[in-house]
């Protein structure tokens, strides 16, 4: 897996803010894609688990048999595609941003 720099991004998924802010997100994307906002959360909610726990197996994970890939292209695609939702939230934003800018390496 690529070096990820997990110690930078943590600090945004950590926040209390951020999950109920990726729910947002994940359902907002899900009305746009006809995904199943459930699934699709817990995927991305393991990328966060994965970057909160500084490994790369899990947010890299292209062996899990699933609909959504890799859960560090999920998070990525779900905060990329919902920036109106997560814009709203001046702490979070520019961390959420940097996330965005880190996935995408």
């Amino acid at each position: 897996p690529p070096a990820f720099p997990f110690r930078e991004v943590a600090k945004t998924v950590s926040n209390e803010a951020f999950r109920p802010l990726l729910r947002q997100c994940v359902e907002a994307e899900c009305k746009r894609s006809e995904c199943v906002p459930a699934n699709a959360f817990q995927h991305a909610t393991r990328a966060v688990d994965a970057i909160l726990a500084h490994d790369p197996e899990p947010l890299f994970d292209t062996e899990g048999e699933n609909e959504y890939g890799m859960p560090a292209k999920l998070l990525h695609d779900v905060l990329a595609a919902q920036r109106a939702v997560w814009k709203s939230d001046p702490k979070l934003s520019p961390g959420v941003q940097d996330l965005i800018s880190k996935l995408e390496a």
